[in-house]
């Protein structure tokens, strides 16, 4: 091997020259607030305009309902069905998943609470639980 290693040539990003400390930024609304500026008092509140009073609506005899129709306690049955058999199918689901206590305490719930033939899966489903 030789000793005389040679420098490698310079590249490019090495001739570039340092940055001039001779920048200007322009700052803008940045500047330094001028000295004597005083904080300034809230504006007043403004009273409000007297004009003529709101209206007032009795809603108490709107029906959303359409004419002919009582939809009101089937809405009311089915609803408790809905819940009730969520309730069964997510019994299921906890018996999949091997909660069988959890499973156990909701279809005891939909049997307590349902009728006819809900009641009757209820019970079935019980009566397979143990």
């Amino acid at each position: 091997m030789s000793e005389s290693a040679s420098e490698p040539e310079p590249t490019v990003a090495m001739r570039t020259a340092a940055p001039s400390a001779d920048v200007d930024f322009d700052m803008g609304e940045l500047d330094a607030p001028a000295a004597a500026s005083a904080p300034t008092a809230p504006a007043p509140l403004k009273a409000a305009p007297s004009g003529p009073a709101p209206l007032e609506f009795d809603l108490g005899e709107l029906s959303l309902d359409l004419p002919g129709q009582s939809a009101a306690p089937s809405a009311a049955a089915d609803s408790g069905n809905d819940s009730l058999e969520t309730k069964l199918a997510l019994a299921v689901e906890f018996q999949a998943i091997g909660d069988t206590d959890g499973a156990r305490s909701l279809v005891q719930e939909v049997a307590n609470e349902a009728s006819g033939s809900l009641k009757a899966r209820a019970t079935k489903m019980l009566a397979d639980l143990g």
